[in-house]
Parts: structure tokens; sequence; C-alpha cells
């Protein structure tokens, strides 16, 4: 399982290392914030578990539930994806340059 952390600092940012490891098919350990946008992504596409980290024990049980599922097949996140993403905030930039 990949692990993301992410802070309530950061909770309304989507980490990079998010994107890293949905390209590489494996299921996902999000610690942090349960209400972050990076949960509700990985909610939102089945992506692994979200986990607030705040009790060892679940923390345990989710991890070791992560750790029997098998690697996803590695799939094109469409407007997830950075390129997309750099694609869409270039063309944002470029609109207020004109």
């Amino acid at each position: 399982a990949g692990t993301v952390s992410v802070s309530a600092r950061t909770d309304y940012s989507y980490p990079g290392k998010l994107f890293e490891i949905i390209s590489g098919g494996c299921p996902i350990w999000l610690c942090g914030p349960d209400d972050c946008d990076a949960a509700g992504l990985v909610r939102e596409l089945d992506l692994g578990e979200v986990d607030a980290g705040d009790d060892p024990a679940r923390s345990a049980d989710v991890l070791a539930s992560l750790l029997t599922r098998a690697p996803r097949a590695t799939r094109d996140l469409g407007p997830w994806m950075a390129t997309t993403q750099v694609t869409r905030l270039d063309q944002l930039l470029r609109g207020l340059l004109t």
C-alpha cells in the first residue's frame, strides 16, 4: 500500500505523491483528516482507505486490510492527471494575460 499523509494545514490540496501512487496501481492508505479533499478523492474512486491516524488499533486494521488487496490495474484518471491539470492551469493563466 502507498501511504499519503495530509495535515490539517493542507487539507484543501492534493499531494503529488497521491497521484504517483494512483498511477502505480497500489491501494492508498491516506492518513489525515476525514473531510479533506484528498480523502474525498480516495473514496470517490475507491482507491484505498482513509484513516485519521488517531487510533493505532484501527490504523493497524486498515493497513492489514490494504495489504491483502490486489494491486489495481493502472488507469487513466482523465481530469485528475497532472498533465490535464497543468494544461488547465496554463489555459487559465494565459486567459488572464490576454
